[in-house]
């Protein structure tokens, strides 16, 4: 049975958790019709989960579940303009627990401007809908960090499932390509297909295959 989850990076060891927002309450009492006595979890983003039922405008916690992540992976991708695949990513990637989500500028990507505050709000709902205890590190820059970013993902490169070492990052081109002067600064290029695949396809795939 799907047990709804709030995502609260504030929330205390209190025995009741009070819930502040008129809209949250709205949604679980009137859209996923929680009543008085439901389990309810709440998430801090940072590997903890509370359990609790719900009482009224409280939940009242019984136990916590500490965990710890399996994966530090690191992912940098390029701007979208298309705004529902963007935000696609942004949920998947946040469902499979990616670490940290890098996003800027390449030379042949699109430029757009971009809402980190409606980015954080894709990932937030994604956390409460799949009941993550983690929620990714953020991050919009400017260009690739290859102190950061060794690795790129490129149909040239090595097939992941011949990698024996383990591939703590990676960096995702625009569909148009990496340049010349970007593809010769990474150390290491991996593939996962002859074919060109869309940004989504790309860094859900390869993110699975890494984690």
């Amino acid at each position: 049975m799907h047990i709804p989850t709030i995502y609260d990076p504030d929330v205390k060891n209190n025995q009741f958790y009070e819930i502040m927002s008129q809209q949250k309450e709205h949604h679980l009492l009137k859209v996923l019709r929680i009543t008085n006595g439901s389990k309810i979890k709440i998430s801090n983003g940072s590997g903890v989960l509370y359990n609790g039922t719900l009482d009224n405008k409280h939940i009242k916690i019984e136990s916590k579940e500490i965990h710890t992540r399996s994966s530090n992976l690191k992912i940098f991708i390029p701007y979208l303009r298309d705004k529902s695949r963007f935000r696609f990513i942004f949920e998947k990637l946040t469902e499979i627990e990616v670490a940290s989500i890098y996003v800027g500028n390449t030379d042949y990507s699109q430029k757009i401007n971009i809402d980190e505050s409606k980015i954080l709000n894709w990932i937030k709902a994604s956390v409460e809908q799949c009941g993550s205890p983690f929620i990714p590190n953020l991050k919009l820059v400017n260009n690739i960090d290859y102190k950061i970013f060794n690795t790129c993902l490129d149909i040239s490169g090595t097939n992941i499932k011949k990698i024996n070492k383990r591939v703590n990052n990676f960096a995702i081109g625009p569909e148009g390509g990496w340049s010349k002067d970007e593809i010769e600064k990474f150390e290491n290029k991996i593939s996962i297909s002859k074919q060109t695949l869309r940004v989504e396809t790309a860094a859900i795939v390869a993110s699975a295959l890494l984690m």
